[in-house]
């Protein structure tokens, strides 16, 4: 052994320090900890670290304001991962700033009741109070989080966004990076996809927006029905009389040895109380059938008004069924919670007797004070450790009513991008939108090839065209829905709805040949006009006839005086 350090029997000596093994040990195991933690966190906030340097770079090149826009753009587009992680956040928040001081201060006082106690060990009183201090602080929001959901559609909206902010910046900063083609081409690419966008979107909403359900007596009835159905299936009649029979069997705790009955006593009482509580909880909750009917009538109002004048027969039909499945695991989980409290109290009387069986075997003698204490406290502490009943072994109903779920979750990423206009569930809106959508469309592709066949070679047009097409493509949209439902109004009794493809066809048209048509009107208008104003000046006069002139001569005549 090395000069100057020794080894005896729990501890190392270190020239004329002593340390125990202990110690070591628990520091090690300490700084161990310490390093796994500090490796935990670095990689669970890595990719928030990640983000924030990318954050920070995009900052320099487009400056915070662009920035902020273009994340506002990618939250209203799909806000869905904000919120999560928001939602997240505060939960993280509540329990590192309410729920940690509050279990702090109940295992500090937990640890010191375990440390001035002789027959606990102070150390694993220690670690299990800071095992829960941890998971309730850290442990339990890290095992929550999971990936947001929507973020691929968040980022695929960042990017597009980005992209545009950032070839508009360089652009206006004189980089050179854009050309005049270019310019156009990216002017005309956007002002396409928004018009394709527009058309799409309509396309899309307008069939399902055809199907609104006014009338759901039927598929009430139906899912009625079928939730009479399943609480008649789960029709388990459960006694408590069985339980209090076993409860009233149990031993006397007055057959302990003397000197252990006052504390054995106290802590059999403990234990029953304990078990009551439990049996008043299980007493409580037996009116199966009555709970599950009020369920049910809870379940068709909620159906009646989450579909009644909404759209989509597919979608109220498939809610019926949702809520159907719903109500048969909350009637599953409540018969569940029932047998397995019925169970846990079966087992814990059981285990009372065992307890009893244990005590009668413990002796209390002067030298044996000590470890019978222990063997009545180990007994105790092992029927403690036991399951017990839920605290409302009724389920939470509210977790089993699930909403509508509509076109926007069924469509998939369709869905996702046209959720703001399928919402509305209004379909003249969707008309309008389809309109607006077609004759931008129109107007801009007829005003391109105008424009391009009249630049040399392949050289694209400027852009200024484009603000002219858009305005005669809304004026087209306006004209062709004002025509299509004041018509229809004219012409037809009560709410004829026209074919609303139909009108998308005929505003298309309009818009594709409304340039042609305003200069057809425009030049026949003038050329009215010019005809209208220049017939005065431009009829020869008149010649005097003959008779006109022997007219005029007598009345010369009879004019002069006589001489």
């Amino acid at each position: 052994m090395p000069a100057g350090l020794e080894a005896s029997v729990g501890e190392i000596s270190v020239g004329s320090i002593s340390i125990p093994v202990d110690v070591i040990f628990v520091g090690a195991a300490l700084l161990i900890v310490l390093a796994v933690l500090w490796l935990g966190v670095k990689l669970f906030f890595l990719p928030l670290r990640l983000v924030w340097r990318l954050g920070r770079d995009l900052a320099t090149q487009i400056g915070v304001i662009p920035l902020m826009l273009v994340l506002v753009w990618t939250a209203a587009f799909e806000p869905a991962p904000f919120l999560y992680l928001w939602r997240w956040s505060l939960r993280f928040g509540q329990a590192l700033l309410s729920e940690t001081p509050r279990r702090f201060a109940n295992l500090v006082n937990q640890v010191h009741e375990s440390c001035i106690r002789a027959n606990y060990n102070c150390a694993e009183a220690a670690n299990v109070a800071g095992y829960q201090l941890w998971t309730t602080a850290i442990g339990n929001p890290i095992r929550e989080f999971e990936i947001p959901p929507g973020i691929a559609s968040a980022v695929l909206a960042f990017a597009i966004g980005m992209t545009v902010a950032v070839a508009a910046r360089q652009d206006l900063a004189g980089n050179g990076v854009l050309r005049s083609g270019s310019r156009t081409v990216l002017a005309l690419g956007a002002s396409f996809l928004l018009a394709l966008y527009l058309s799409i979107v309509a396309i899309i909403a307008i069939p399902i927006f055809g199907e609104r359900v006014e009338d759901t007596s039927s598929y009430r009835s139906r899912l009625a029905a079928q939730l009479k159905e399943a609480i008649a299936a789960a029709d388990t009649k459960y006694s408590i009389d069985e339980l209090d029979a076993a409860k009233k069997a149990l031993p006397n705790i007055d057959d302990v040895d003397i000197a252990l009955r006052g504390f054995a006593k106290s802590a059999w009482l403990v234990q029953l109380g304990a078990w009551e509580e439990s049996r008043g909880r299980l007493a409580s909750a037996l009116a199966l059938q009555k709970e599950a009917a009020e369920f049910a009538k809870h379940l068709e109002g909620h159906f009646q008004a989450s579909n009644e004048g909404r759209v989509g027969g597919i979608a109220t039909s498939r809610h019926a069924t949702m809520l159907t499945n719903s109500f048969q695991l909350w009637l599953a989980t409540y018969r569940e919670r029932l047998e397995g409290c019925f169970a846990v109290l079966r087992q814990d009387l059981q285990s009372l007797r065992q307890v009893h069986s244990d005590l009668l075997v413990i002796k209390l003698e002067p030298n044996t004070v000590r470890n019978a204490l222990n063997e009545v406290d180990g007994a105790f502490r092992n029927q403690s450790r036991r399951a017990t009943c839920y605290d409302d072994i009724r389920p939470y109903t509210k977790e089993y009513i699930l909403d509508r779920s509509g076109p926007v979750e069924t469509l998939g990423h369709f869905g996702t991008a046209a959720a703001w206009l399928l919402r509305t569930e209004s379909q003249e809106l969707a008309l309008i939108v389809g309109l607006l959508g077609f004759g931008f469309f129109g107007a801009l592709a007829a005003s391109f090839i105008k424009e391009f066949a009249g630049t040399p070679g392949n050289e694209l047009p400027a852009v200024g065209f484009i603000l002219p097409a858009l305005v005669r493509g809304v004026g087209a949209a306006i004209l062709v829905f004002l025509l299509a439902k004041g018509g229809t109004a004219i012409l037809t009794r009560g709410d004829a709805s026209p074919n609303a493809y139909a009108i998308f066809v005929a505003c298309f048209v309009a818009a594709v040949f409304s340039e042609d048509v305003w200069s057809w009107a425009r030049t026949r208008q003038k050329r009215q006009f010019d005809g209208d104003n220049g017939s005065d000046s431009s009829k020869p006069a008149a010649q005097p006839t003959e008779n006109s002139a022997n007219e005029t001569d007598r009345a010369t005549t009879d004019s002069r005086p006589a001489t």
